[in-house]
C-alpha cells in the first residue's frame, strides 16, 4: 500500500481533499487512481487509511476507511548509553510509537548526561524510520518515574504490561487478545525494569494499578535491552498483525 505524508490533515474528517505539491507526487510518480487504497500520515503518530474517490485538476479527494487509534509505548527504565541507543533503534523499526525513558531505583546512569545525549537519540530515530519506512516517526519523552506514567490522564482506556522475571504470568498472547477484543479505544504501555529489575516497592506500586499484567519473557534471565526489543516485537505484531 502506498503511504504519502499530508501534514494538515483533519483528525475528525471521513473526506480528505489534497491539494498541495503531494498531490502531483501522488499522481505522477507512483501513478495512483481512483479506486486505489492509500496510507496517509501526518508525522505525529497519526495513521489514516483510505480509498481515492477522485482526481481532478490535481486534486485529489480520499474516503478515510480506518483511522490508527491505538498507541503502543515503551516505558525502558534507563540503562547504559550505548544499550538504550540498541532500544531505540530496534523499537522504532518495529513499530512503538512512544518511548519514556523510565527513572526506576536501580538506575545507574545519571540523568542529566542522560538527556545530554537526546540530539544523538533523535537522529537514531530518524535513521530507524527510513530505513524502517515507518509512515511517522517514533516520539522520545523527558525521563520520568513510574509514578509520574500514571497520573497523566485522558479518556483513552490505557492497558500496562510489566515484564517482571518472578511473575507466574506467562500467557502474553491471552493478555494481548483481551485487550484488543475489548472494543474500546486504547493505549498499552510496557514496563521494563533495569539490570536487577524493579525493586518490591516498585512492584506493589504497579500491583496497586488498574489493568496492570506482568509476564515472565523467558526461562532465562534477559538484559534490560533484550526485554524491551523482544516485548516491543511481539505487542506490536500481534496488536497489528493478529
Amino acid at each position: 500500500m502506498t503511504q504519502f505524508y499530508i501534514p494538515d490533515i483533519d483528525k475528525n474528517s471521513e473526506e480528505v481533499i489534497i491539494s498541495s505539491e503531494e498531490t502531483l507526487h501522488i499522481i505522477k510518480s507512483y501513478r495512483v487512481k481512483t479506486g486505489e487504497r492509500i496510507k496517509l500520515f501526518n508525522g505525529v503518530g497519526d495513521v489514516f487509511y483510505g480509498i481515492v474517490k477522485k482526481i481532478a485538476d490535481n486534486v485529489l479527494t480520499v474516503k478515510i476507511l480506518e483511522k490508527k487509534e491505538n498507541k503502543i509505548v515503551l516505558c525502558q527504565s534507563i540503562i547504559k548509553i550505548k544499550n538504550f541507543e540498541l532500544v531505540i533503534r530496534k523499537t522504532t523499526e518495529l513499530g512503538i510509537d512512544t518511548i519514556v525513558p523510565l527513572l526506576t531505583s536501580r538506575c545507574e546512569v545519571d540523568k542529566d548526561n542522560f538527556v545530554k545525549k537526546y540530539d544523538r537519540f533523535y537522529k537514531i530515530i530518524i535513521e530507524a524510520s527510513k530505513q524502517s519506512e515507518r509512515p511517522y516517526l517514533t516520539e522520545l519523552t523527558y525521563p520520568c518515574n513510574i509514578e509520574e506514567c500514571f497520573k497523566h490522564k485522558n479518556n483513552t482506556k490505557v492497558y500496562n504490561i510489566i515484564a517482571y522475571k518472578n511473575s507466574s504470568q506467562t500467557n502474553l498472547l491471552k493478555i494481548l487478545q483481551q485487550i484488543k477484543y475489548s472494543n474500546t479505544k486504547f493505549n498499552i504501555r510496557l514496563f521494563i525494569g533495569p539490570e536487577g529489575d524493579f525493586t518490591n516497592s516498585e512492584i506493589n506500586f504497579f500491583l496497586n494499578q488498574k489493568d496492570t499484567f506482568f509476564v515472565n519473557l523467558a526461562d532465562t534471565i534477559l538484559c534490560s535491552e533484550t526485554a524491551g526489543i523482544l516485548l516491543s516485537g511481539l505487542v506490536v505484531y500481534y496488536i497489528n498483525n493478529i
